[in-house]
């Protein structure tokens, strides 16, 4: 408790030094979030154990260049490309799905507040909460990674002709206000919950990605999947396929080709454009990370500069302490609590100026759950990383103003008095 006193003591005498060192640990601290905030997406993205669909075998066709014939086709012709996707030896399975908006009442009671304005864009008074929707069909639902964290899957039975309730599979996000049975506006059903953290596509065209946790699947019924004007829609953009390895990908592209349009097909392999995504990342952040290592540095260098100064500014008092008896490593000790008390006092400024700074963009990016590999995000992982980079600078500043401690006798601080 009296190091402590001593301590405080002495970053108010020295408050000019004091005030400069939390001035730099709050702006370079604040930067090393933002990297470590950066790195925080791409590692989730990266990790394929967070995806509902597996990367290294994922393809998603996208046709380029349609003309007008193609609105034109019939459900005939449609269906002679996926059946040539069936008798494809390199096509494991194939699905579709399409986007879909569910509005809430917000006037309904059983609708907590808190929940509403989560899935509100925009302020509940201005805006109406609503969630977004995922309807697959039977294909789909047999090759999606569906490790339910509670309740069951989808049944044969749920794709066939929709009746007045749809059974759903919820996001994580909705098991602090519903259970597996409960029903939503008298129409879904929730049958199980998918488990926290996890993504998915949900537009082939994009390189975001859907977070699970306020997503609802719903099965697609089959006079839908059957609809053409649908069906020609889910084909040209919302087609999923689940290939083997080194599958022949100029084939499939040719077998993919509509009848009587120039519209080609794009495969793009998710494993690959998630790569290609975070590349571009990381190499447009390049200045962040040029920033964050020039704040290590200078951090480093003004925790150093400042305990020199301090001990030259307290050479009489030091001297005397250590010819009573103190040793070196008391002195180091009493140095070492006056740069973490500020340390954090900056890291918590830091926090609060990063947080403050990107409140709206956090504030959106959870309204809408996407995620993609340049996105901020504020959670523990982040503080985390923050707290060990700091507790880097003070080990290693310390460890260097030990070095120059060791060296220095008595005299040196009492001015060579005995």
């Amino acid at each position: 408790m009296f190091r402590i006193k001593r301590a405080l003591l002495a970053i108010k005498k020295r408050w000019v030094l004091s005030l400069l060192l939390l001035l730099q640990f709050t702006i370079g601290l604040s930067i090393l979030t933002g990297a470590a905030s950066l790195f925080n997406s791409i590692f989730y993205i990266k990790n394929s154990a967070n995806s509902m669909l597996d990367p290294a075998y994922t393809y998603l066709p996208l046709y380029e260049n349609l003309d007008p014939a193609s609105n034109q086709l019939k459900k005939e012709e449609m269906d002679e490309v996926f059946k040539r996707l069936e008798a494809n030896k390199d096509v494991k399975a194939y699905g579709t799905y399409s986007q879909e908006i569910i509005p809430l009442d917000k006037t309904t009671a059983v609708f907590k507040k808190e929940m509403l304005e989560e899935l509100t864009i925009g302020p509940l008074s201005e805006s109406d909460p609503m969630v977004r929707a995922l309807v697959i069909d039977e294909n789909y639902s047999r090759f999606l990674n569906l490790s339910l964290s509670e309740g069951k899957g989808f049944s044969s039975r749920d794709f066939e002709t929709g009746g007045t309730i749809t059974n759903v599979i919820a996001g994580s996000f909705f098991k602090k206000y519903f259970q597996v049975g409960d029903t939503i506006h008298n129409q879904y059903k929730i049958i199980g919950f998918l488990p926290e953290n996890q993504f998915i596509v949900y537009v082939n065209f994009s390189n975001a990605y859907q977070k699970s946790d306020k997503l609802m699947l719903l099965p697609m019924p089959v006079e839908r999947a059957a609809d053409p004007d649908d069906l020609l829609i889910r084909l040209k953009q919302n087609t999923v396929l689940q290939l083997r390895e080194n599958a022949d990908l100029t084939k499939l592209k040719r077998e993919m080709k509509l009848d009587r349009t120039d519209g080609k097909a794009t495969i793009n392999h998710m494993e690959k454009a998630i790569s290609d995504t975070v590349r571009n990342a990381l190499s447009n952040k390049i200045p962040l990370f040029i920033a964050s290592i020039g704040v290590l540095f200078f951090s480093i260098t003004g925790i150093v500069i400042t305990s020199i100064v301090s001990m030259k500014m307290r050479k009489r008092e030091f001297g005397i302490r250590m010819a009573v008896g103190e040793s070196k490593a008391g002195i180091l000790v009493q140095l070492a609590l006056e740069n973490v008390f500020i340390a954090i006092a900056g890291f918590g400024l830091s926090q609060l100026y990063f947080y403050c700074k990107n409140q709206v963009f956090f504030q959106l990016s959870s309204q809408l759950d996407d995620v993609y590999a340049s996105s901020l995000t504020y959670n523990t992982p982040v503080v985390l990383t923050d707290l060990g980079g700091l507790l880097c600078l003070l080990f290693v500043s310390n460890l260097i103003v030990f070095f120059f401690l060791r060296k220095l006798e008595p005299r040196s601080f009492t001015g060579g008095i005995s």
